[in-house]
């Protein structure tokens, strides 16, 4: 079954991917591995924060302010970096932005988690959840960009 958390991320990442394939290559690359660090520096900070604070929200406040400062660091790159996108340099932002996409889905549902338990309808009825959170799902993804790229 399809939840709105699914719809939300798949619009998200639908976004992400015609956004990042405009921009090119290089600021699609800030944006991927920004997300990914901060992704994982979110998950190392948030539990040493969330003494001070309820721990969805620690979680939140700095998926947020890693969201916020990437996007102000992809601006001043995308507007510095003049440059006109060639058809392959738009099939890789997008690659990348789908990427992107399911990298800040994964943080949606770790948040929802976090929040309102595993066991609430909006993440146990979620496709994306399960094709995240599960190794077979991790399975699939890298089967789908395997066939993506050829090998």
């Amino acid at each position: 079954m399809i939840s709105a958390a699914d719809i939300f991320c798949l619009a998200v990442t639908a976004g992400l991917m015609f956004l990042e394939a405009h921009r090119g290559i290089i600021p699609a690359l800030i944006t991927f591995i920004g997300i990914l660090v901060g992704l994982v520096a979110t998950r190392i900070a948030y539990v040493p924060l969330s003494e001070q604070m309820r721990p969805s929200d620690a979680y939140m406040l700095l998926m947020l302010v890693t969201i916020l400062l990437i996007a102000l660091v992809s601006v001043i790159v995308t507007r510095r970096l003049k440059i006109n996108v060639t058809e392959v340099e738009a099939a890789i932002g997008a690659l990348l932005g789908l990427g992107t996409g399911l990298l800040f889905s994964y943080a949606l549902f770790e948040w929802l988690s976090i929040r309102y338990g595993a066991g609430t309808p909006l993440v146990k009825s979620s496709l994306l959840y399960w094709a995240i959170s599960e190794s077979a799902g991790l399975r699939e993804i890298g089967d789908f960009f395997r066939k993506l790229t050829g090998r």
